[in-house]
């Protein structure tokens, strides 16, 4: 996400992380120090479910989006990532 959707200086900031944290071993430090990706990523994943869900339901249940979100978040370990995105 860092290097397809940011500019190079985010790039460069990710690079400079992984050098001095070889091993990786805290994602929350990655999370901290590249929020704006990880709402990227929370926003986009979220509206790919949601076209992708929209297009199963018929018109009349289309109110079973969010619980189906949900409930895929939850059963796959991302409902923390996914919670308080912005739609």
């Amino acid at each position: 996400m860092i290097y397809h959707e940011f500019d190079s200086s985010h790039r460069k900031r990710l690079n400079s992380h992984k050098s001095s944290n070889p091993s990786a071993k805290e994602e929350t430090d990655l999370f901290l120090k590249f929020h704006e990706a990880l709402s990227v990523a929370k926003n986009a994943a979220y509206k790919f479910l949601e076209k992708g869900l929209g297009g199963l339901f018929e018109p009349d249940h289309q109110f079973f989006v969010e619980p189906a979100i949900s409930f895929l978040s939850k059963r796959i370990g991302a409902d923390r990532l996914m919670a308080h995105i912005e739609t």
